[in-house]
């Protein structure tokens, strides 16, 4: 995926939008102190995984505790987490008790959740869309154990994904409202790639990450207040691929213009 002509491409990318949203629906305090404290979210839960200090945590204890963080949100367990880094099940069992202690909420929403697909046979996202999972009520365990973890992850990933395309149309708007040459182009897993001209990068740069970022209007159109930002990395270049990342200073202003447009000229 390339821009028109000699304009630039620009992707920017939703920084760990489904435990953005897992925070959000767990209400867990560790785990919202970590996304509000600008920290490293894997080697924050490392360290109360394995009981360090966050700049005494490995490269392998840091890996171990984001791939937790995602079986949770996919619905894994430790058997899968073995299958992952190699190591004994019971080994994995330990970690995942360790991330259940460190993060407490986290387990009940699951149990929340759980417990309202076997009452109501469907789960429901942030947003109001539903999945129906009509196995949850088979005699068969496996089928039923399915259709839960279906549910949870159901409950992150719709509303991740609804929450990307109302902000997909709120940068649309604002790009045809600010009369600067750049087009949404596309939108790959959970990022947004659009392309600008030389002369607006800048300020297309600027307005993508304000636009993107911004989660004030969902309270008065959802009635959701967000207890976690959301945050979006760009990167500008020749294509998909080939890019270098955005650079930011206090208050949003591109630090780099300069540094992007000698990069698309060479």
């Amino acid at each position: 995926m390339t821009a028109d002509g000699d304009k630039v491409f620009l992707a920017a990318d939703f920084s760990q939008a489904e435990l953005r949203v897992l925070a959000q629906c767990s209400r867990d305090k560790n785990l919202i102190e970590a996304f509000n404290s600008g920290q490293d979210l894997h080697r924050f839960t490392a360290s109360l995984v394995f009981g360090k200090d966050p700049k005494d945590v490995t490269k392998k204890e840091r890996q171990i505790a984001k791939s937790v963080s995602f079986l949770i949100v996919y619905g894994g367990g430790p058997h899968k987490l073995s299958e992952q880094i190699g190591k004994d099940v019971g080994y994995c069992k330990n970690i995942f008790k360790a991330y259940q202690d460190s993060f407490p909420k986290v387990f009940k929403w699951i149990n929340f959740v759980h417990k309202f697909v076997r009452q109501h046979g469907y789960a429901v996202s942030l947003f109001g869309r539903r999945r129906h999972l009509s196995n949850v009520k088979s005699p068969n365990k496996k089928y039923q154990y399915r259709a839960l973890r279906q549910g949870m992850n159901f409950v992150i990933q719709s509303s991740a994904s609804d929450l990307m395309l109302h902000s997909i149309l709120r940068l649309q708007k604002y790009l045809k409202a600010s009369g600067l040459d750049a087009q949404i182009l596309a939108t790959v897993h959970d990022s947004v790639e659009v392309q600008c001209s030389k002369e607006d990068l800048k300020k297309t740069i600027e307005l993508m990450r304000y636009v993107l970022e911004s989660t004030g209007d969902f309270k008065d159109l959802y009635g959701l207040d967000f207890v976690v930002p959301f945050t979006v990395d760009v990167e500008a270049g020749h294509s998909f691929g080939d890019m270098i990342e955005a650079e930011f200073i206090g208050g949003g202003h591109l630090l780099n213009e300069a540094e992007i447009l000698k990069y698309v000229k060479d």
